[in-house]
């Protein structure tokens, strides 16, 4: 899980410098490592010093230099090694920069208590100034040692575009750009960069030049000219452009950048730009927030899905927790996972702080528990009504120094996008329904049952508990609620809610556990579901009496109860009349059918008994079992089919005529699994040998 989230890497500059890095190495054919050649010499030879700090004793952290430039401290990191720590554990290391956020990493000590990792910024953009490398060991041990992180001296090119934002039709009359600080009629480059990092050079066609004053100025407009790997033509989308320029003269690369966005020409917080994916559709499969719970197939051939139907619920100033999982392409592929939200509904969903980096996953499957978690706060200013949530995935080319589109519409390579409505409460709608007035709020109900009412013993069977909350605000939990089963009853696998936010769910063999700081969502609900199996017949009454539910906004008054009858699975035996018979001669043979049930077990699949080779049907076949369409016979089976019934506490048989073809002992098997009824299958195979022997 990625956890280092500062304002400044929620901004829209932080995501600019990545796109000829990361996107160029594989979505469009650049190739980002001249540029780490050009500046190698500077970037890591002038900050090869190493630095070391010590703290708590005698563990120490050392780096392999104390000062970065911070598109190396995003693309390759820096070394870190310790000492001192606990031996043969995991070390905490974390970068944290002078704003205070923090990205973790994890690091295992050998027997003498040593370490040796890699850290690096989530983003090409970082927060300049000194950052601190701190390893906490689980004994205590602690060290940490500073570096200071700086921007590209070479980055010094005065590039602007005027307008910056206009409408997409406005843009038809272009936006001036500006490039100021080249080498007086030295050579110089430009690209440009979609909303949705799709890069290309504009003008190829001729060579440009800066002018005697070190300027080049030209109007960017769609028809200007561009080529890049996929990029054929200018197409106007909404959201925020890149122009890069690059002076190429004497040598030396000099850089620069601007950014010009691109609004709707009439923004509605009821329709939204259009965003796809051109190559590949690499699928999320489950979506949960704010009582949104949407699981989607792994193998849909979409890059775009509309679940705008399915609604969460917060409230502004609050923090919920959003569990993503999705699968990728390759097992070592990595996909980052970025959520927006049209916090102030204006139609628009990339503007600062409604775009969230919630995190990576690396060769997930998609169903394999991997998943991201990431806690999203709501501004306190969050406009209420119903507001758009954007998921997108994307393919990373790296899985260390990762690909972060900011960019919610357009066209990316791979990958797939998810909406979903987000209905938001103010605030002060909070405080007008009463619960900072002394209102009295609606306590939460609770309810469960059983995916059916009977079930065979030792078969699982979904058991869903069901959480319900009438507020205008979610109801938090303030106490564990636990359900005990009772004797009988034991929990079997696949324990999962729904309910979001706090550690989670704990089941055990004899109980579930939902814990406190878990939330119910604003006039909706969330369910707690699992396999249970009866190990013993009966009837079990699983029941969580009136209080086991303890929230902000109360009790559940009634107790929740739900019964379900376990019952045995029906027995099958077979029989020859004699043991041993001549062979073309004739003997009964009888299949019985037991059921102990107080209520008859149905069979609902056919029962076919398959002679073995020798053995064939002769004729007579009969049944004492009721109903259904009756009974079969071909020369080398007999079958008792769907529908018949064995009756309550008894037994009925098929019985028929065979004949042995050839000498010798014919075993004749009906496997276990073979008898299918509403109350279980046969655990044991029926089987049965016939003697057979010349006249």
């Amino acid at each position: 899980m990625n956890t280092m989230k500062t304002a400044h890497e929620r901004s829209e500059p932080s995501r600019r410098g990545q796109r000829s890095a990361i996107e160029g190495s594989r979505r469009h054919g650049t190739t980002p490592w001249v540029r780490l050649l050009q500046v190698a010499a500077l970037c890591w030879g002038a900050l090869g010093a190493s630095a070391g700090a010590q703290a708590g004793g005698s563990a120490q952290v050392h780096l392999e230099r104390s000062e970065i430039v911070e598109y190396w401290l995003w693309a390759s990191g820096v070394a870190v090694s310790g000492t001192g720590f606990a031996p043969s554990t995991t070390v905490d290391v974390t970068i944290t920069d002078p704003n205070g956020g923090t990205r973790p990493f994890a690091a295992p000590t050998d027997a003498a208590g040593a370490f040796n990792t890699r850290v690096n910024a989530m983003k090409i953009r970082s927060v300049l100034g000194t950052h601190q490398v701190s390893a906490v060991d689980p004994s205590g041990g602690n060290a940490q040692a500073s570096l200071s992180v700086v921007r590209d001296p070479d980055e010094v090119l005065n590039v602007t575009a005027g307008p910056a934002e206009m409408p997409l039709t406005q843009f038809a009359s272009g936006t001036r750009v500006h490039i100021g600080g080249l080498t007086p009629n030295g050579r110089v480059r430009i690209n440009l960069a979609d909303p949705a990092d799709n890069i290309g050079e504009l003008m190829v066609t001729t060579p440009l030049f800066a002018d005697a004053n070190g300027a080049f100025d030209f109007l960017l407009d769609p028809k200007t000219e561009i080529w890049g790997f996929g990029v054929v033509a200018i197409v106007p989308t909404e959201g925020v452009w890149m122009l890069s320029a690059h002076g190429l003269a004497g040598g030396n690369e000099l850089r620069g950048s601007a950014t010009f966005r691109l609004l709707p020409d009439a923004p509605s917080p009821n329709a939204y730009c259009a965003i796809s994916m051109t190559q590949q559709a690499q699928p999320i499969t489950r979506v949960r927030f704010a009582g949104i719970d949407k699981a989607s197939a792994a193998d849909s051939p979409d890059g775009y899905e509309n679940f705008t139907s399915t609604h969460g619920a917060v409230t502004a100033g609050r923090t919920y927790t959003m569990r993503l999982k999705g699968k990728a392409d390759q097992s070592f592929e990595a996909n980052t996972y970025t959520v927006f939200f049209d916090w102030n509904r204006n139609g628009v969903l990339d503007e600062p702080n409604e775009i969230y980096s919630a995190g990576s996953l690396i060769g997930s499957t998609g169903s394999d528990g991997m998943e991201v978690v990431y806690d999203v706060a709501v501004p306190g200013g969050a406009q209420a009504g119903p507001t758009r949530m954007r998921v997108l995935k994307v393919y990373s080319p790296s899985s260390f120094s990762m690909y972060w589109p900011s960019g919610g519409c357009g066209s990316y390579r791979a990958g797939q996008v998810e909406d979903y409505t987000v209905d938001v409460v103010s605030a002060d709608a909070v405080f007008a329904n009463g619960f900072e007035t002394g209102a009295t709020a609606v306590a939460p109900t609770l309810r469960k049952n059983f995916a059916a009412p009977s079930v065979a013993t030792n078969t699982p069977m979904r058991l869903t508990i069901t959480l319900a909350n009438a507020n205008a605000t979610p109801a938090t939990l303030t106490s564990d609620l636990v359900d005990v089963f009772p004797n009988g009853l034991v929990s079997a696998a696949g324990a999962s809610t729904t309910c979001i936010g706090g550690p989670g769910i704990a089941q055990t063999g004899a109980s579930v556990t939902l814990s406190a700081g878990a939330s119910i969502p604003a006039a909706g609900s969330c369910t707690i579901a699992l396999d249970v199996a009866a190990t013993v017949a009966g009837n079990l009454t699983n029941t969580i009496p009136a209080g086991g539910l303890v929230t902000d906004a109360g009790t559940n008054a009634n107790a929740a109860t739900a019964t379900v009858a376990a019952v045995t699975p029906p027995t099958l035996t077979k029989n020859f009349a004699v043991p041993s018979i001549a062979t073309n001669t004739p003997t009964r043979l009888t299949i019985t059918l037991a059921n102990t049930n107080p209520s008859p077990a149905t069979l609902t699949s056919d029962l076919v008994d398959a002679f073995p080779n020798g053995l064939v049907s002769a004729a007579n076949a009969s049944t004492t079992c009721i109903g259904g369409p009756g009974i079969t016979q071909t020369g080398t089976s007999v079958t008792l089919r769907a529908g018949a019934a064995i009756p309550a506490a008894g037994s009925c048989t098929i019985a028929l005529d065979v004949a042995a073809t050839v000498a010798g002992s014919l075993t004749n098997t009906i496997p276990t699994g073979g008898l299918v009824t509403n109350v279980g299958s046969n655990a044991s195979a029926a089987a049965a040998t016939l003697t057979a022997t010349s006249p």
